[in-house]
């Protein structure tokens, strides 16, 4: 931990400390596999949405937008589940040096 000062200093049992770096990394484990489902899902989502506007009549450009919308999101969720990842991995690391 950083800025251990003697008034904010707070002792952590080492086992309790392990316990919990073991049980958020479950906790991001089980979180990647949701997302990956959930995105799976959505691309599954995506192409239907993408036949039904070409069934109305959508022209090339609008399903372009839609499709390079859809990209962004998912980039977006991607980026946020490595942020994710690297605030977990500083969390067990910080539990890890107690």
């Amino acid at each position: 931990m950083t800025n251990r000062s003697p008034s904010s200093f707070v002792p952590v049992d080492r086992e309790r400390a392990a316990s919990l770096v073991a049980d958020v990394r479950d906790a991001a484990t089980a979180q990647r596999r949701a997302i990956a489902a959930l995105l799976e899902l959505s691309e599954d989502l995506r192409a239907d949405a993408v036949a039904r506007l070409r069934e109305r009549g959508a022209s090339q450009a609008q399903v372009e937008r839609y499709e390079a919308a859809f990209v962004r999101e998912r980039e977006a969720v991607h980026a946020a589940g490595r942020a994710f990842d690297d605030a977990v991995g500083a969390l067990a690391q910080e539990l890890a040096d107690v």
